[in-house]
């Protein structure tokens, strides 16, 4: 199989042949190039219905199960419920904020891809090991300590309030992580926000840390936007990056992904 780098990071991974099974790799492989590459890319694989998308998930560990079951289908709708469904960008996050557990990793297929004449979409990571690395130590000094509380109704199939702190370790590899929900979505004012507040911090130094800490994620040095193509299959570090979604340049999009949480 042929692998290509991407910048900043994360793999391409194309198949030896067309339409081989992704099911030839094992879940160890595929475990290790999350881990190691943090965002992993399968392109040239058989693409798989929604059972036996549920199927290869589970190979590498239990599912987290929501109200829809274990596969999310991401399409635009009209009047959604939640702003993923809406063509809006989407706020840097990670998945799992407001369940009961949180996903070791995200599994997405990409059943359906943008029409040409449709511009924006791309779905954005950015590597929170990353951008911890390269903070100056005061910088590390200053967001060490912070908890966050976050707070969204619930309107499809997350909501609630928790709260979390900033930094945080890796459970398996021990790198230094952060957690965050970016606030500010302009696009996100109308259907469920999500308020966002710093402890400890006073009213009017809040919006300065937090403006600070959105703008060093959108550093092309840690973060990397994907354009999805039909048939691509990825497997994303949960717990090392955020991800969200720039804005689409139209309404009514075709694009179709699917989506499983792995425990």
């Amino acid at each position: 199989m042929n692998f290509s780098f991407l910048k900043p990071f994360g793999v391409v991974l194309e198949s030896d042949y067309p339409n081989q099974s992704i099911f030839d790799l094992t879940p160890l492989q595929i475990e290790d190039l999350a881990l190691v590459h943090k965002l992993t890319i399968f392109r040239g694989f058989q693409s798989l219905s929604k059972d036996a998308l549920e199927s290869f998930a589970g190979r590498m560990g239990n599912l987290l199960k929501w109200d829809f079951g274990h596969v999310l289908d991401l399409r635009l709708q009209c009047d959604p419920a939640n702003h993923l469904f809406s063509n809006g960008r989407v706020e840097l996050h990670w998945d799992g904020a407001f369940a009961e557990a949180t996903p070791r990793f995200n599994l997405f297929q990409c059943q359906q891809e943008n029409e040409h004449e449709c511009q924006g979409g791309e779905t954005i990571f950015v590597d929170t090991a990353r951008l911890w690395n390269s903070l100056e130590p005061d910088k590390q000094n200053a967001w060490r300590d912070c908890v966050i509380d976050y707070q969204t109704e619930k309107k499809a199939h997350y909501g609630g309030a928790i709260r979390q702190n900033l930094v945080t370790e890796h459970p398996t590899t021990g790198e230094t992580v952060l957690r965050f929900i970016e606030p500010y979505n302009e696009d996100n004012l109308g259907v469920n926000p999500v308020q966002t507040s710093v402890l400890g911090l006073d009213a009017e130094h809040q919006e300065p840390f937090l403006r600070d800490l959105v703008s060093r994620m959108y550093h092309d040095d840690v973060m990397y936007k994907h354009q999805w193509q039909q048939g691509d299959f990825m497997i994303v570090d949960n717990l090392s990056l955020l991800h969200g979604r720039t804005r689409f340049s139209k309404t009514q999009v075709t694009r179709h992904l699917q989506r499983v949480h792995i425990l």
